[in-house]
């Protein structure tokens, strides 16, 4: 068993995703708690959908790993509830992320390298 853990993230990937488990733990206790309540303020809804939203960021198909700068870009845009604009700005009902990363490889030939 490895106990390298965050030693071993690239530098931009742990300060992008910083906050990242926290903010998942508390949209894990707050989905869990809101199972048995029936009234839900608008906070509360925000607070789950964009937890639903960064779990969503978090999946990647099988047997097709995203590139690093790739992935440093979406959590950015999750962690900062950015996401939220891009699904408007896309207009459509197609994954935002991948949208997004569409959008990056379409403006730019490549994405500078991550250290």
């Amino acid at each position: 068993v490895s106990r390298v853990g965050g030693s071993a993230q690239i530098k931009s990937m742990k300060k992008v995703a910083g906050t990242l488990k926290i903010d998942q733990a508390q949209y894990r206790e707050l989905e869990a708690f809101s199972k048995f309540s029936s009234d839900m303020d608008a906070v509360t809804a925000m607070t789950l959908d964009r937890g639903r939203k960064n779990n969503q960021l978090l999946i990647q198909p099988q047997y097709s790993p995203m590139p690093v700068g790739e992935q440093i870009a979406i959590l950015y845009c999750g962690v900062h509830g950015l996401m939220c604009l891009l699904i408007r700005c896309a207009n459509a009902r197609t994954h935002s992320s991948r949208r997004f990363v569409q959008l990056i490889r379409k403006s730019s030939k490549h994405l500078p390298a991550v250290r």
